[in-house]
């Protein structure tokens, strides 16, 4: 009975041990599957990043492009502008009008809230408002506005110093002179007028944005504003010369009568 036991069972053997080794041989590939799996799934993880991190970059990069394309033609159209204004300045000789020409100029190429031109009393005490662009600018000049120099706004501080100042946000410089006429200013910036070593006055630019003039903005503003300094220079001098004229011919036909005068009462 045994000995039938025996043969009955060893046949069965070989199928188990078959049975084992495919499923050993199963799960080897089962693993081999899910590990090879995992490392797909990692791989494409990765690739779709890698393809985020090109996109943003792609994106960042045309933005930049964007952005210096923008700021070129700013500048450009900001050269051109100057270029109008210098122009213009150098074919006006009545300076009343010379100023308002240029302040109106340069607030509609730059795109300003208002612009202002002062210029240093005779005694250098005041800077006072000789120019300003719409309705404020009129009021002021009709008030006589004028600012002290050294110790009043933005534009005293220039004239006293020679130097150019930017206020990107005017509630937190403490020189700002809070104009009741000009309640929409954001940022302020004033270049000085200079004729060799001496400072004849401000040119006065606002904005209703803050943080509004960068450092190629002041550059080019600071162009226009000596090319205004050497226009009102001269136009003031042509001025003078045209007054001293009109002085000496005065006096030279009143003596021209009294000789005359003199002359005809010595024939009587």
């Amino acid at each position: 009975d045994i000995s039938l036991l025996v043969g009955t069972v060893n046949p069965m053997v070989p199928w188990i041990t078959y049975i084992l080794l495919f499923i050993l041989l199963g799960t080897v590939v089962v693993t081999s599957i899910g590990s090879t799996t995992n490392v797909l799934n990692v791989s494409l993880t990765n690739q779709r990043h890698l393809t985020r991190a090109l996109a943003q970059e792609r994106n960042t990069l045309e933005g930049r492009i964007q952005e210096r394309t923008t700021e070129l033609e700013q500048r450009a159209a900001q050269l051109t502008a100057a270029s109008e204004v210098a122009r213009q300045m150098s074919a006006e000789t009545d300076l009343d009008q010379l100023l308002k020409n240029a302040v109106q100029l340069i607030k509609e190429k730059f795109g300003l809230y208002y612009t202002a031109v002062f210029l240093s009393d005779t005694k250098n005490e005041f800077a006072v408002l000789k120019s300003g662009t719409g309705d404020a600018g009129q009021a002021m000049l009709e008030a006589g506005h004028r600012l002290k120099i050294g110790e009043e706004g933005i534009v005293g501080n220039v004239v006293f110093r020679g130097e150019p100042r930017v206020a990107l946000n005017v509630g937190a410089d403490a020189t700002h002179f809070k104009n009741p006429h000009l309640p929409e200013t954001q940022s302020e910036a004033a270049l000085p007028l200079r004729v060799g070593e001496r400072i004849i006055g401000a040119l006065d630019v606002q904005s209703e944005r803050s943080q509004a003039f960068a450092s190629e903005d002041i550059k080019v503003l600071q162009t226009i504003a000596d090319q205004l300094a050497v226009a009102i220079e001269k136009t003031s001098l042509m001025e003078q010369l045209e007054d001293s004229l009109r002085r000496f011919e005065a006096r030279t036909q009143e003596s021209t009568l009294k000789a005359w005068r003199t002359h005809i009462r010595s024939s009587r």
